[in-house]
């Protein structure tokens, strides 16, 4: 069985806090742009409304992930790269 589709609004994998955690509605097809978008609509705007309740801490994983920028997968994730 397929993994759930899921968003975390955090710079790691998950989270265990639901409010900043989004999960795709059952039946949504990603090969879909009317499902896929159904549901990008619906993680903008619980983006939204985290950044108007947790600004500092919205703010502070952005400023996390934009660190990322240029740095490759592996520097990331170094257990998630091919077997060496």
């Amino acid at each position: 069985m397929a993994p759930k589709l899921k968003v975390a609004f955090v710079s790691a994998c998950d989270t265990d806090r639901p409010e900043f955690r989004n999960v795709a509605p059952e039946g949504t097809k990603m090969e879909d742009y009317n499902s896929r978008m159904k549901w990008v609509g619906k993680v903008a705007e619980d983006f939204h409304a985290l950044m108007g309740k947790y600004p500092r801490q919205v703010e502070a994983e952005l400023s996390t992930m934009a660190a990322w920028v240029g740095l490759p997968d592996l520097d990331l994730y170094p257990n998630e790269g091919p077997a060496r």
